[in-house]
């Protein structure tokens, strides 16, 4: 039986048929050496045999000389024309594949041009280092203000709670002011006593920094065929990372806030606006990607989860055109993330942000 034909190109077709020929004549010739052993009948057990069986063995036999004698041309002459075939095929498919691969360079190496050039468009979206200083100090500076606030709810709590009269509180703390005690011993227990406003503000400036370099070494090693270019600002806002994934023709962006109960809501409506803008965006710029998003929410030690927010996640995301995932981890269990695992919730939370809330505490 012949070999299976490769029939996808003529060349090729013969080339196969070529090789399925000559292993064809190789099978027959075993075959036939096989049948040898019928002219190898002794005369005493043929005459011992019905005159049926005995015309029968002696016309196989006859059949059997006659193949044996003819079978070397015959099977020569069909390995050499399967040969020919495929030498034949060979050499014209050669010429053949070496225009394909042309081709194919053709194409790789536009593939490659293009991807150079989303590569220095992304790079162009990038924020400069001022840019990155500013921003960082700007989310610095609301989390400030959050303790800020926290330290006089909770002076004022303890002198009504005394029965004194509320004198006057001191006023926020503006950007650039020269620092103020008033945490006095008292207050959140992240400020010690006597700890100035603006020493405090240097301190969540480089925690901020430091979460978003974690971020970036993560998702380098959960994704390591994805080129990774770090904050992107595709429009007004700007998003940590985004990851092309050029073989799915995927773009993901990734944000990440250090947060507290306090400005969750308003950390979490800024980073779904940022992420669901870059997406349109990107969309319209890249129609041929795939583009998905995520959030990440790390609240800091010593404060807890918000009130159900899991809620506050489908209100926000409700009112998007694009919405982006959302995980939300303790500051702790960030710093114990593995690129492993980040992976595996990213890729969860992203199947299922179309469906459901995309959250994952």
């Amino acid at each position: 039986m012949l070999s299976p034909t490769d029939q996808g190109h003529f060349r090729k077709y013969l080339t196969t048929l070529g090789v399925a020929i000559v292993v064809a004549s190789l099978g027959v010739g075993g075959y036939l050496l096989q049948t040898q052993s019928d002219l190898l009948i002794e005369q005493d057990k043929l005459a011992k045999l019905t005159p049926a069986a005995r015309a029968a063995i002696e016309r196989k036999q006859q059949i059997v000389l006659v193949a044996t004698h003819w079978a070397p041309w015959a099977l020569g002459a069909l390995a050499a024309l399967g040969f020919g075939l495929a030498v034949w095929g060979l050499v014209g498919w050669r010429r053949k594949q070496q225009e394909l691969d042309a081709k194919d360079r053709v194409e790789l190496g536009k593939l490659e041009l293009e991807r150079d050039k989303v590569h220095a468009e992304l790079a162009e979206m990038q924020l400069s280092a001022a840019e990155k200083a500013d921003e960082i100090a700007e989310q610095a500076e609301e989390l400030v203000q959050d303790e800020v606030l926290e330290v006089l709810a909770q002076r004022a709590d303890r002198r009504e709670s005394s029965g004194r009269r509320d004198p006057d509180l001191p006023a926020f703390p503006r950007p650039g002011q020269e620092p103020t005690s008033v945490a006095e011993g008292h207050g959140d227990a992240a400020i010690g006593a006597g700890a100035s406003w603006s020493s405090r503000r240097s301190e969540l400036r480089e925690r901020i920094g430091a979460v978003e370099e974690t971020l970036a070494d993560r998702l380098a090693g959960a994704y390591p065929t994805s080129a990774l270019t770090r904050d992107v600002r595709p429009g007004p806002r700007s998003v940590n990372a985004l990851l092309d994934d050029p073989d799915r023709r995927v773009f993901s962006l990734v944000d990440i806030k250090l947060t507290d109960p306090k400005n969750f809501l308003n950390r979490l409506q800024d980073s779904l606006l940022a992420l669901s803008a870059a997406t349109e965006i990107l969309e319209s710029r890249y129609p041929d990607k795939t583009i998905r998003s995520a959030a990440i929410f790390l609240f800091r030690e010593g404060t807890k989860l918000p009130s159900d927010p899991e809620r506050s996640v489908r209100e926000y995301r409700a009112g998007l055109r694009h919405r982006p995932a959302v995980l939300i981890y303790p500051e702790a269990k960030w710093q114990e993330m593995t690129p492993e695992r980040l992976r595996i919730d990213l890729e969860e939370r992203w199947r299922r942000a179309s469906v459901t809330g995309g959250l994952a505490v």
